[in-house]
């Protein structure tokens, strides 16, 4: 019985030192930082990006078969006119190209460069001039296009010997640019919070009266929800101060991405005496916003949130928090009245809580109906959560596929990267299927999100071979979102919240449409601790794609019952919560419900269904030793039926920064489990949740149980060990107590 124990342990050693060594160097294919601040020169404003910060890996790029392309997504803002661009390409083609293999080079549908790609056995530069005139405000795309050959007669198209190399990471692009002069309207808003940055992550300067109450509290968050929003998916920074005449310098020194800044100013006319004087302008009455420029300053835009009242400061902000309501051309307007839906009528939130249970269609997952076309399309995923252990589902897929496909076709489903069936698409006529089933057993099915993959393979009728015709024929499935999802039998589900449907939902616990529930706290107004706070909420709202109305921003030391999320400091963290997160200069200990139990006569824990009556919480315990003032730290749990979640670091400076580095693209994706700390400023987010907890929380009885089930053969493979010790162990006994036995007689 010794065996499991010592795996276990030397498991654990195994996966500190890995998080360990996680923790330093990060992830390789995550976005790069390069370059996202533009390079100030003399002749103009620079911003330069290797190919994989626009694609957001760096995997090395394969173009293969006669005829491939890849297409490069580049924005450029709406107040930044592009001069001139540059792209320095870094590729290995296939030595096999003959003369007939060319590359072209297209921007936004027009030809800017072509050359041949045969006579090259390695890797080789190529430098590229891209016409500023081509370039328009938005998304631009730059596509490469490659046609290959490797003979004149009987070529197979999709010969291996036939393809290109792109090196994303080693290829770049450079664009000059200049920033437009601008007369900025409130229709025109979405011009100054422009997804198409060419920063990596924005910075929006917001700007508070000196006594800010709790009404001015609540129209930051909506103000930070509301510029968020504009951004769409764009990471923000929100960089919140109060007002001051030095605060105001700084900021009229900074130069943003598209080489202009834009402020919000936010409270009442009269804690916003400095902006009027600033402007030149009168204090305006009643509820208003407005937009200006800074006098003597083309290039910096302040947008204005005010009222007379701190109820028509918040009335204000709900109004910038919605960028669907379409606001006039003008540049400044006085806000008469606002009227909101009956909350009643507007649906409720789809949270993936609600997945933990029964059947649900793939609509509930975000899945829409997906068409697959053309050889070798790309293939069509969704994302399952799964609250607990050892727990089996069924895929009933609906589809539909084309007619004139060869007999081999077929739609294969994948579960965590493992075939779990492979539906066929061998009907000559095209067929439909309402009902198809995919079995998932619960060894494949683990805690947290899950990834389902649909991959067709597409074979065509006639492929070329042999000097025949080549036919690509009609290679189209349709996968309807009618489909459903359905989990069989009970398992052991958990009774505890968890980070990553927050990183996956938004808010996943709210219940009512407006985000009524949703309460984030912080112990006081230090510029770091609010900036984090509202840089939090900004990225909530992004990922729940709405903005949350009637959310809560309160500053206070104590944290109220209805606390949700509590943003703050290690020495203000509250007395009552130390038992879920104990914090020392170097040691950190955090205890966590992770499901219901019983206690048995043996005084061993056994694992019960979580809806039993008389079950008591179990609560497992992890120690980390390191350096904690370098890191910032997620944690969440259940305090009397109500989720919790607290963001905290050693000083509100790193607590700012850290969360910072949290809403960026890699880190967000990666916060999952009831504990997660990372480096301010990295792209590595390590985590502790119920993948790990199975044998940490529940004793042997229980953990080995989920352990025997997971891994059947290995266990009989243990059985077998054992019963031969056992079996050596008897006989050895055995042939002693013959021994002594036979000596006794003479």
């Amino acid at each position: 019985m010794w065996l499991v124990p010592m795996l276990l342990l030397l498991h654990g050693v195994l996966a500190c030192g890995a998080s360990a060594k996680q923790i330093n160097h990060g992830l390789s294919n995550e976005r790069p930082n390069k370059a996202s601040v533009p390079q100030v020169q003399n002749n103009g404003l620079f911003v330069e990006n290797p190919l994989s910060y626009y694609l957001g890996d760096d995997v090395v790029r394969n173009l293969k078969f006669v005829h491939a392309h890849m297409d490069i997504s580049i924005p450029v803002p709406q107040l930044a006119t592009v001069q001139e661009a540059t792209i320095n390409l870094n590729q290995t083609p296939s030595a096999a190209l003959d003369d007939q293999s060319v590359e072209a080079i297209y921007l936004n549908g027009q030809v800017v460069a072509q050359f041949s790609l045969k006579g090259q056995e390695g890797t080789f530069s190529q430098n590229i001039t891209l016409p500023g005139k081509l370039f328009r405000a938005g998304y631009n795309i730059l596509r490469l296009e490659v046609n290959q050959h490797y003979t004149k007669v009987c070529e197979y198209p999709m010969a291996p010997q036939l393809w290109t190399q792109v090196d994303t990471a080693g290829s770049s692009v450079k664009i000059r640019f200049a920033p437009k002069t601008w007369v900025p309207l409130l229709a025109g808003l979405d011009n100054l919070f422009d997804k198409t940055s060419f920063s990596a992550q924005p910075v929006v300067s917001i700007f508070y009266g000196q006594q800010v109450q709790a009404g001015s509290l609540d129209a930051l968050a909506l103000a930070a929800q509301g510029a968020a929003l504009r951004y769409q998916y764009l990471p923000v920074r929100m960089d919140a101060k109060a007002i001051s005449a030095s605060h105001l310098e700084q900021w009229l020194t900074q130069t943003g991405a598209g080489g202009s800044a834009v402020s919000l100013w936010v409270g009442t006319a009269k804690s916003l005496s400095l902006l009027w004087q600033g402007l030149h302008i009168p204090a305006p009455k009643g509820a208003w916003m407005g937009t200006y420029v800074w006098p003597n300053h083309p290039h910096h835009y302040v947008v204005i949130l005010s009222g007379d009242t701190q109820e028509q400061v918040r009335q204000t902000a709900k109004v910038f928090a919605q960028p669907r309501i379409v606001l006039p051309s003008v540049s400044q307007a006085q806000i008469t009245g606002l009227q909101m839906p009956d909350r009643q009528k507007v649906a409720q939130p789809i949270t993936s809580r609600i997945f933990d249970h029964s059947a649900f269609s793939l609509l509930a997952t975000g899945f829409h109906t997906t068409s697959l076309k053309g050889y070798a399309p790309p293939p069509a995923g969704l994302r399952i959560w799964n609250g607990g252990w050892d727990r089996k589902a069924q895929l009933h897929l609906h589809l539909a596929y084309a007619a004139g496909m060869a007999t081999q076709s077929a739609l294969n489903v994948l579960v965590n990267g493992i075939l779990q069936g492979s539906i066929p698409l061998n009907q000559p006529t095209g067929g439909r299927y309402s009902n198809y089933t995919v079995t998932i057993p619960p060894t494949i099915m683990h805690s947290g999100w899950n990834t389902v993959s649909l991959q067709p393979i597409f074979v065509p009728v006639s492929n070329g071979g042999e000097c025949k015709p080549f036919f690509m024929g009609n290679l189209w499935v349709t996968i309807y979102d009618d489909s459903t999802f359905d989990w069989e039998g009970d398992g052991v589900t958990t009774q505890q919240p968890d980070l990553a449907t927050l990183a996956a939902d938004g808010y996943p616990y709210t219940k009512k449409s407006l985000g009524e529930d949703m309460h984030v706290q912080v112990p006081d107004l230090q510029p770091a601790t609010l900036s984090a706070a509202l840089t939090l909420m900004g990225k909530i709202a992004q990922v729940g794609q709405r903005p949350y109305l009637m959310a809560r921003l309160v500053a206070r030391t104590t944290p109220a019952l209805d606390t949700g999320i509590f943003v703050a400091p290690w020495a203000n963290i509250p007395p009552e919560w130390r038992h879920h997160l104990q914090v020392t200069a170097n040691h950190i200990e955090e205890s966590f419900p992770v499901g219901r139990s019983a206690q048995d006569f043996s005084g061993i824990l056994s694992i019960i269904h979580p809806q039993a009556t008389g079950a008591s919480v179990v609560r497992g315990q992890m120690s980390l030793n390191a350096d904690l003032g370098s890191l910032a730290f997620a944690t969440t749990w259940e305090q009397g039926g109500h989720p919790l979640t607290l963001f905290t670091a050693a000083t509100a400076e790193t607590l700012s920064h850290g969360m910072d580095s949290l809403v960026d693209y890699g880190p967000w994706s990666q916060l999952k489990g009831t504990l997660a700390w990372w480096t301010p400023g990295g792209k590595k987010v390590t985590s502790l949740g119920l993948d790990e907890e199975p044998f940490r929380n529940y004793g042997l009885h229980g953990g080995l149980y989920l352990w025997v089930s997971r891994h059947p053969w290995f266990s009989l493979l243990g059985i077998a060990m054992i019963g031969l010790l056992f079996v050596l162990a008897t006989r050895l006994a055995l042939r002693a107590y013959s021994r002594k036995h036979h000596s006794k007689e003479f």
